[in-house]
């Protein structure tokens, strides 16, 4: 059963009030019409008091409800301020090496298409020496970052493009060279190969000419990790003391690096389809 509110039962009764000295008034009216105006002046001023009554009664209602709802727009407005303040202020971040394995780790656990890792090997090729920080350095997070990037290579729903960069005239000699360099490495080399076997389009492993000294590590082509790296000419060798990283992007953004990782994988794709080239025999004279 409907519950009146208080309001609408003492407007009820103000009206039945109002409307039995109207129609007592009307009685009258029609009984002397030498009366006429005075309740003219009455009728006037009920209906001018009923409708000062039904205000008064329904203004507080009003105001509160306004009140309400703006409370509600001025809450909804604040939390889209801090949650669009929270995307711009961690859109793009710098982080320290000994803080980055860790958020690399949790951002390639939750690939969903695609991983490509993009390096620039620092490797001093005519003494055979590595010249970047060497892999037995303990940094917080790596094994972990690479325990990540052997789960990317081993999820079927995840393409794993491996790019490695090196000069020219050492392409054919550098996986040798970086396998040894670097367990971490080797295994995940040895991974890529397995899964070649089945499956060559989900896992990629490239040598390409050195045209820069960039690396990169770029998730579902939206979310970027790229190092920023100084040469000590001291030491002789690369540091990376930091890392840009760049999430929730678009793809647009980063179309320039996409466009580098599909024509390079495009051309080892060509290469290993062409036939090798036929041995000529010579005829006797």
């Amino acid at each position: 059963m409907k519950r009146f509110r208080r309001s609408e039962i003492v407007i009820a009764a103000i009206s039945i009030v109002i409307g039995g000295l109207v129609g007592w008034g009307i009685e009258e009216l029609v009984g002397d019409v030498a009366n006429s105006l005075v309740w003219l002046f009455v009728l006037a001023t009920l209906v001018c008091l009923l409708t000062c009554l039904v205000v008064l009664l329904y203004l507080p209602a009003s105001v509160r409800l306004g009140e309400g709802r703006f409370k509600e727009m001025a809450q909804l407005t604040e939390e889209t301020k801090e949650l669009l303040d929270d995307a711009l202020r961690h859109q793009v971040e710098i982080i320290s090496r000994e803080s980055i394995y860790p958020v690399m780790a949790e951002c390639l656990r939750h690939a969903k298409h695609q991983v490509a890792v993009f390096t620039y090997y620092m490797y001093d090729w005519d003494h055979d020496q590595r010249i970047f920080l060497p892999p037995e350095q303990v940094v917080t997070g790596k094994e972990d970052f690479y325990e990540a990037i052997y789960e990317c290579i081993e999820k079927p729903e995840v393409q794993y493009i491996r790019i490695w960069q090196v000069p020219a005239n050492h392409v054919d000699n550098a996986i040798d060279v970086i396998e040894q360099g670097d367990p971490f490495h080797k295994k995940e080399i040895d991974l890529i190969r397995e899964k070649q076997v089945q499956k060559p389009d989900e896992a990629m492993l490239v040598v390409a000419s050195q045209h820069t000294t960039a690396s990169f590590i770029l998730v579902d082509k939206r979310h970027l990790f790229f190092n920023i790296d100084f040469y000590d000419e001291d030491r002789g060798i690369w540091l990376s003391p930091y890392m840009i990283f760049v999430k929730n992007a678009g793809e647009s953004a980063f179309a320039v690096l996409n466009s580098i990782i599909v024509r390079l994988t495009t051309r080892m794709l060509h290469q290993k389809a062409a036939p090798a080239p036929r041995s000529r025999s010579k005829g006797k004279a």
